[in-house]
Formats: structure tokens, C-alpha cells, sequence
């Protein structure tokens, strides 16, 4: 855990890191539509104008959401779904911003929510599962197979751990059942294949790429199971 917080602080460049730090409040006020944008919105119209009854309890979600939000916006890498815990902060505030809208701004309120609890019904009926099986299903199928058969007798290690990386090696542990499980590479490792996301060239010879959703997955061989793959 020490390991995967300290890579987060792992500095991405200049450009990258200031992109970051715009980019980051716009996806996570997009996360939060349509409650966000109308929140936004009424607070531009001056609309929001009954008093707030609770202001220690408003104050307290606002200052939670806030000081969680700042690590994850000011560390170099770090992604939206890292703040899906402090989502209920935001959301209590932004409750509290809508009801002090009045009649007219509630009834706003429930008719843009039921339209987007109407679009992601359908995305869960249909989109959702089209995607499962085809980007997170058949795709880590897919490449486990071609994997597996260019490894051969060959041992596979593995040093991605992505969720992409890891669907993978589970199917591959299964497809070569008995054999010994991918495991992460030993000191000094050759005459085997080595699963990773990063410095792939630096590691081995670049067999093949798997591009796995937005994720990309590089098979490296080293020693005589480069003959092998090669066949």
C-alpha cells in the first residue's frame, strides 16, 4: 500500500502535472451531473436564496469533501474513482444547495434526475454489457489465448498490476493448469515471458501489445523462449 501511494507522488512533468490540476476539478464536477451543473447553475441565477437552517452540518460535509478532495487533486497522478468514498460529502452539500432553490428548483431538480436515471438504465440494460464482453471479457480472453500459446513450456511472470493485467493472468493460470501459476519475475529471470505495462523494451524483446480497453499490455520474452515465440 506504502508502494502504490508513493507512486501516485511520482512527478509526471510540468505539462502533465498542470493539465492534471485542470483536467481533475472538470471530471469530477462532470462525475457529479446533473446535480452538480444545477447546483452551478441556480447558484449563477442567485436562485439558491433560503437560508440554510444547518449551517455547522452544511460547513462540516463542505470542509470534509474539500479536505479530502485537495490530496488527490495536488498529487501528481491519481484518478477520479480514488474520491468515489467522499462522493456522499458532495452530494450532501449539493442537497442542501438544490432544496434551498424552493418549489421551482426541486421540480428541476427531479426532472433532470429522472432523465438520468433513465439514460443509465439503458446504458446498464445494453451498453454496460456489450462493453463487459468485449472490452473487459472477451478482449482479456482473447489475449490470455494468444499468451498462452507463444509461451508454450515456457514460465510467465508478471509485473502488471492493473485490473487489465491481472484479468489476464487469472485466465492464463487457468488455461495452464497443472502447471505453476504466473508469478511476479524473479532477480535475474530468463527463458521466460514477462507480462508488464511499463519500460517493456527495457525488461526484454517485445513479443506482442494487447490493448485492453484504455490499457495496454506488453508481452516481453527473454533467452531461448524469444526463439519459441518467434516460431
Amino acid at each position: 500500500m506504502v508502494h502504490e501511494v508513493l507512486l501516485k507522488l511520482v512527478p509526471v512533468g510540468l505539462g502533465a502535472y498542470l493539465a492534471k490540476l485542470i483536467a481533475y476539478p472538470l471530471e469530477t464536477f462532470a462525475r457529479l451531473l446533473p446535480a452538480s451543473g444545477l447546483a452551478a447553475y441556480f447558484l449563477w441565477r442567485r436562485q439558491v436564496s433560503a437560508p440554510e437552517p444547518e449551517q455547522l452540518h452544511f460547513r462540516t460535509a463542505l470542509a470534509i469533501a474539500t479536505l479530502n478532495f485537495l490530496p488527490y487533486w495536488l498529487s501528481p497522478q491519481s484518478a477520479v474513482r480514488y474520491l468515489i468514498p467522499i462522493f456522499p460529502f458532495f452530494g450532501l452539500v449539493l442537497a442542501r444547495l438544490l432544496w434551498r432553490t424552493g418549489a421551482a428548483g426541486m421540480r428541476a431538480t427531479m426532472r433532470w434526475l429522472g432523465v438520468v436515471i433513465a439514460l443509465k438504465l439503458v446504458f446498464v440494460l445494453v451498453a454496460f454489457p456489450y462493453y463487459q464482453a468485449t472490452y473487459r471479457g472477451a478482449n482479456y480472453l482473447e489475449a490470455a489465448r494468444d499468451v498462452h500459446a507463444l509461451a508454450r513450456e515456457f514460465p510467465i511472470y508478471s509485473d502488471d498490476w492493473t485490473s487489465a493485467g491481472l484479468s489476464v493472468v487469472t485466465q492464463v493460470d487457468v488455461m495452464r493448469l497443472p502447471k505453476p501459476p504466473v508469478t511476479y519475475p524473479v532477480e535475474g529471470w530468463d527463458d521466460g515471458f514477462l507480462l508488464t505495462e511499463l519500460d517493456a523494451a527495457k525488461k526484454g524483446t517485445v513479443v506482442k501489445s494487447y490493448q485492453l480497453g484504455g490499457d495496454r499490455l506488453f508481452l516481453v520474452c527473454r533467452g531461448r523462449a524469444c526463439n519459441s515465440a518467434t516460431r
